[in-house]
């Protein structure tokens, strides 16, 4: 389906085995199932199945300004091919164009499920099962309410994000960052929880930070965020901060992540020089001296620890997710750093922070402590505070 300039409302339709087999250079042959020029299209409630393209755009490519909108769609086993070396946007190729997907559901999409080049995309409450996952350049993007299971999550290239209340979930990546990999961007998250991804032969397992030039800007602010069970076949099990980048963790979990243990005091976050790195009012496994304050070193008691299974592998049928909610006498109860709270006044169930209401011994604020982590203790689910 071929749309230029055009804004119509496709709804309901099922597009399925439609292949693209012209030259890659024919811009005009990307898109096997729909290919859009400019306009503002919404195409609401549709699936697209077992669709290739040659080059770009296995299920949709949008391209000069589109204004596109892709509501609770399905994007099963779409592939972008090309000889060599692959295409891009199994899913979804967006190129200079602004793209809002909501609701929708990728799996086993190939040569990433969204692609996105000079462009801005909104993602909200989608879901994405053993496909590739969301790569960015020159792009900004906001994920929201979304989950990323046995993908290899987010990579970004000189772009800018911001992803609060997302789940990552034993992904795997060669790359390292199967959260998400940031390369010269610049990146705030808050309220995610990463669990049990690996960095397949490279550093960090949950999310990689890696300053390409001396000249770039490389960043990331982490808020209230839990990692747990990552793991690196090389350095930093969650994080690993490279080039000097430069990262600031606050109110974060990062416990029970490993890696090849060539650097002892790496096992959770490893960083080297120049890079930045600072962490503040966190809980971390093994504890921290290289920067920040307010930290401890304690078991979290979270009500299920997760576990990979009888295997040991993450990313196989017998991964036990775990329940990352804090237990009774957990000690990251009201442990964290108020000033996340401009961030962060729920907590990634949606409840109210601050649901403790008891004031440590020697407290001074008007409110007592967040909690550490995505989770606040004994939150009451009560509608969220007034924006």
């Amino acid at each position: 389906m071929l749309l230029i300039g055009a804004s119509p409302q496709i709804s309901n339709c099922i597009l399925r085995d439609n292949v693209v087999e012209e030259a890659y250079w024919n811009w005009r042959s990307q898109g096997a199932g729909i290919h859009v020029e400019a306009g503002s299209p919404l195409i609401q409630d549709c699936s697209f199945i077992d669709n290739r393209a040659n080059s770009h755009g296995g299920g949709i490519y949008c391209i000069d300004s589109a204004d596109l909108r892709v509501i609770g769609c399905t994007f099963l086993r779409s592939e972008a091919t090309f000889p060599g070396d692959g295409g891009s946007g199994g899913g979804i190729h967006a190129a200079n164009s602004t793209v809002w997907i909501e609701s929708c559901h990728f799996e086993g999409c190939h040569f990433d499920s969204i692609f996105l080049t000079d462009s801005t995309c909104g993602v909200s409450q989608c879901s994405f099962r053993q496909s590739d996952g969301v790569v960015g350049f020159r792009s900004n993007l906001d994920v929201e309410q979304s989950t990323l299971e046995r993908t290899d999550g987010i990579g970004l290239v000189y772009s800018t994000a911001t992803m609060r209340e997302c789940l990552f979930l034993a992904g795997g990546s060669s790359y390292g960052g199967a959260g998400f990999y940031n390369a010269s961007s610049s990146i705030v998250a808050w309220n995610c929880l990463f669990v049990g991804n690996v960095g397949w032969y490279a550093d960090g397992g949950a999310i990689v930070c890696d300053r390409y030039d001396d000249e770039d800007v490389c960043t990331l602010d982490l808020i209230n965020c839990t990692l747990v069970g990552n793991d690196a076949t090389d350095r930093g099990g969650a994080i690993a901060v490279l080039n000097g980048a430069e990262v600031n963790v606050f109110n974060c979990v990062l416990w029970g992540n490993t890696d090849n243990g060539e650097v002892p005091w790496g096992r959770q976050v490893f960083f080297e020089a120049p890079s930045a790195v600072q962490l503040v009012h966190c809980n971390i496994d093994g504890g921290w001296a290289w920067g920040g304050y307010g930290n401890i070193d304690a078991d979290p008691l979270f009500l299920i620890p997760p576990d990979p299974g009888p295997d040991g592998w993450w990313g196989s049928w017998d991964d036990n997710l775990g329940d990352l909610r804090l237990g009774d006498g957990s000690s990251c109860f009201n442990a964290g750093l108020n000033d996340a709270f401009t961030f962060c006044p729920i907590d990634l169930e949606h409840r109210q922070r601050f649901a403790g209401g008891i004031m440590p011994r020697g407290w001074s604020g008007k409110l007592p402590p967040i909690d550490i982590g995505a989770f606040e203790y004994g939150a009451d689910p009560a509608a969220c505070p007034p924006e």
